[in-house]
């Protein structure tokens, strides 16, 4: 279990050190401000977590989301997708799921209270499921291939985000984040195939097949952050 975090901690202490370097050097005026939030699309494919936005100045913006996943039509039978890895790493599996960013603000409009951002990201998710039935074509077929087997996967990921912000200092300052990125996913995946035939359920053994391996996954991430501001303050440098 802690090799399955070990690099995403030194991923974290890399991004923490960097952060504090940031706000060592900040020496003028800047706002700093708490957002804790959610990402509906996100919500809706299925992530049930949470964001929390930290805006160390005008310039940057820490980002770390954390959450759980799972499918919310999960069943124990699933459509085996031959084409493509679906069923094993959306359909089927649960887990949880991390993030970092930290945003870069390239432009902003303080009459209209708005920023435009760019925001690296690292997310690490591991997901699973244990002895799930998959059938190939119509499920009740005759003569229909099953399996059943059990799976685990490793995944690590970086997106290159684009943000376009919008907040208020009205309605206790909502904050709006449309935001689009390219990203490239890694993951170690280990599969274990229990049950193999026609005839094949859930529980029943004929074969143990393991298979493990490393595979990449292109991915674009967009949708729509939604904050609500729990704490806000104002510094300043005081000129000697």
């Amino acid at each position: 279990m802690k090799s399955r975090f070990k690099y995403f901690a030194l991923i974290t202490i890399f991004l923490t050190i960097f952060v504090n370097s940031i706000t060592a050097q900040e020496q003028t005026k800047n706002n700093k401000s708490l957002y804790l939030g959610i990402e509906p699309f996100s919500f809706a494919v299925g992530y049930k977590g949470g964001f929390i936005d930290y805006r160390l100045n005008d310039k940057y913006v820490f980002n770390f989301y954390a959450g759980y996943y799972g499918w919310w039509f999960r069943k124990d039978e699933i459509q085996q997708w031959e084409k493509t890895r679906i069923s094993d790493n959306y359909l089927a599996p649960k887990g949880p799921v991390i993030r970092l960013g930290v945003g870069i603000v390239l432009s902003e409009n303080k009459y209209r209270f708005s920023q435009v951002l760019i925001r690296p990201e690292i997310t690490y998710k591991y997901l699973y499921y244990d002895d799930k039935l998959f059938y190939y074509g119509s499920n009740g077929l005759s003569g229909a291939r099953r399996q059943v087997r059990s799976f685990r996967s490793n995944y690590f990921a970086v997106n290159a985000v684009f943000g376009f912000n919008h907040y208020s200092d009205s309605f206790k300052e909502v904050s709006y984040e449309w935001f689009i990125g390219p990203g490239l996913g890694i993951a170690y995946e280990d599969m274990t195939i229990h049950c193999k035939g026609s005839d094949c359920n859930i529980g029943e053994v004929n074969c143990n097949e393991h298979t493990e391996g490393i595979h990449f996954y292109p991915s674009i991430r967009f949708g729509v952050q939604i904050g609500f501001i729990i704490f806000s303050s104002k510094n300043s440098s005081v000129s000697e």
